[in-house]
């Protein structure tokens, strides 16, 4: 038991079954295997947030066009409107400002 706890040299560790690396070494094998998963879950991560960000983007991109299409449409018809109502008050008189009085 005394030997199984004294640490290996360099050859030792080459030659030493696997079991006895693990019984030694537990806590580092674990450590550096969560170490690799925190790594690889932050770019998994960093990732998703491109990838959701860039759909996003492109989503506000149609939006923008679709409302610009629509604010185009409704400049032209309020355009026609004005127009059509200087064309009304150039072919009527304009009312006085006694339109009220009785003559």
């Amino acid at each position: 038991m005394a030997e199984e706890n004294k640490p290996l040299n360099f050859l030792e560790k080459i030659n030493a079954p696997l079991n006895v690396l693990w019984n030694q070494y537990r806590l580092f094998f674990i450590g550096f295997g969560i170490l690799i998963l925190v790594v690889r879950f932050k770019d998994v991560i960093i990732d998703l947030l491109v990838a959701n960000s860039k759909k996003t983007f492109d989503n506000a991109v149609k939006q923008d066009t679709i409302l610009r299409n629509q604010e185009t449409q409704y400049n032209n018809q309020a355009n026609q409107l004005r127009n059509e109502a200087n064309q009304l008050s150039e072919n009527k008189p304009t009312v006085g400002e006694d339109w009220n009085l009785k003559k």
